[in-house]
């Protein structure tokens, strides 16, 4: 049975050759130019699968999308793929329950910053079709909004957070108009009660109109 650490265990090279005693015909110079037409390691991996006729059977076949992991971390770390986000995420959310809400809202704006430049550039319009492509673990319709309340809870004690809410709520809004009007509203409540927070009274009483 592989893992991931197993994977890890082995050399690139040992990678590659394995990889090629499957039947996938790998290519550093491939590869390289692969990465950028995925957004996972296993939507890759499900490719190679298409295209080369692959051999492995029961465990093995876990080894292909494994492989295709940890070489997209060693070969391609500057294209960040679904996997990192989702781990971004898990991070975060393991940092708010040990009380480190601004480490954890940090690492979830770092996954933001990640999602916002795939999701502008396939001009998705709502939160729901952003989670059908993103093919990671984490529920982004659940996860957004998580990060709105996390933002909530470090800036109580760090009011820069409600500075970093604003920008989150209205950056969501502009790039998923279409979403479900319970979490637009919220959004906008948000960034009022955040304006509020920072004592702009007259810019809370105008965010806070329907």
């Amino acid at each position: 049975m592989w893992s991931t650490e197993g994977v890890r265990d082995l050399s690139t090279e040992q990678i590659i050759q394995k990889l090629r005693g499957f039947g996938i015909e790998f290519t550093k110079e491939q590869f390289l130019k692969d990465v950028n037409n995925f957004y996972s390691a296993c939507d890759l991996a499900d490719y190679w699968k298409e295209i080369y006729p692959v051999t492995p059977e029961g465990f093995d076949e876990d080894f292909i999308w494994m492989a295709a992991m940890v070489l997209w971390e060693r070969l391609a770390p500057h294209v960040v793929n679904s996997e990192q986000i989702d781990d971004m995420m898990q991070m975060g959310y393991d940092l708010l329950r040990e009380g480190k809400e601004a480490e954890g809202c940090i690492v979830w704006l770092k996954a933001w910053g990640h999602l916002k430049k795939r999701f502008f550039s396939r001009n998705m319009k709502s939160i729901q079709d952003a989670d059908r492509v993103f093919s990671g673990l984490q529920s982004l319709y659940n996860w957004c909004q998580d990060v709105e309340r996390g933002l909530q809870n470090a800036g109580e004690k760090d009011p820069a957070f409600h500075e970093k809410r604003i920008k989150y709520c209205r950056e969501f809004c502009f790039l998923f108009p279409e979403t479900d009007d319970f979490i637009i509203q919220n959004m906008k409540r948000a960034e009022a009660e955040s304006y509020m927070a920072l004592g702009m009274l007259e810019k809370a009483k105008r965010h806070s109109r329907p």
